[in-house]
C-alpha cells in the first residue's frame, strides 16, 4: 500500500519530495503498538525527520480486543502522543473497507466493524481532522458492481488448491466462487489498494 501511495503522491505533487512509511505490523492494534514499545522504537528510528502527515487506519484488530468506547480512548491517546512527539503533524483518520455481504462475504461483518469506523469518523469530526472514508467509497463502488477489492480466502482445508498462495483476483472464482466463504478475507487485492490510495490522495 505505502509504495502505491508514494507513487500516487509523487505523481500528484510533481517536484515535491515524498517519503511514505508503513509503521504497522500485521495484526497490529493501538494498545499492542504502544505497550510493546513498537511506537517508541519507530519514534527513535524517525528522530530528526519531519513527519508532515500521519494517516491512521486502525479498528479491525482493535475490535477483537476492545469495545468502541475503549478504542476511542486509545485512539485519542495515540493522537496526543503523535502531536507531542511530532509537533505540527497533520493527522488524517481513515476507515476500512466495506465488505460486500451477502454476495461476497459469509457474514455481515460490517455490523461488527462499522461502529469502529464510526469512532474514527466521530474523532475526526471532534478534533477537526480530515477523514478518508474508504468504507463509504468502497460501499458506493460495490453498489455499482465494483466489488472485487479483496484477496481470496486461503483456508487450505476448505479450498485445497495447491500450492498455497495469495489469490489476488478471480482466477479460481469459477471453481470456488459459488461459496461466499471464498471471498471472506478483509485484506485488499491490488485493485482494493488502488481504491484506498485514490481516496487518500
Amino acid at each position: 500500500h505505502h509504495h502505491v501511495l508514494q507513487q500516487a503522491l509523487e505523481s500528484g505533487y510533481p517536484g515535491q519530495k515524498v517519503q511514505v512509511f508503513n509503521l504497522a505490523d500485521n495484526g497490529e492494534f493501538i494498545a499492542r503498538y504502544l505497550l510493546r514499545g513498537t511506537y517508541t522504537h519507530h519514534c527513535q528510528q524517525l528522530q530528526g525527520n519531519n513527519i508532515d502527515i500521519a494517516i491512521i487506519r486502525t479498528g479491525i484488530n482493535d475490535s477483537k480486543h476492545f469495545t468502541t468506547k475503549e478504542y476511542a480512548l486509545q485512539l485519542e491517546h495515540f493522537i496526543r502522543l503523535l502531536q507531542t512527539d511530532f509537533p505540527g503533524i497533520r493527522i488524517i483518520l481513515e476507515t476500512g473497507f466495506y465488505l460486500d455481504y451477502p454476495r461476497h462475504y459469509s457474514t455481515d461483518r460490517n455490523r461488527e466493524l462499522n461502529p469502529f469506523w464510526q469512532v474514527n469518523r466521530d474523532v475526526a469530526k471532534e478534533l477537526g481532522f480530515p477523514l478518508c472514508d474508504v468504507y463509504a467509497a468502497s460501499e458506493k463502488a460495490a453498489a455499482a458492481g465494483d466489488w472485487d477489492i479483496r484477496i481470496r480466502n486461503l483456508d487450505q482445508e476448505k479450498f485445497p488448491r495447491k500450492p498455497a498462495r495469495f489469490y489476488w483476483g478471480k482466477e479460481l472464482d469459477e471453481e470456488y466462487g459459488h461459496d461466499p466463504d471464498w471471498f471472506t478475507d478483509v485484506h485488499p487485492n491490488p485493485h482494493g489498494v488502488r481504491m484506498a490510495v485514490a481516496a487518500e490522495v
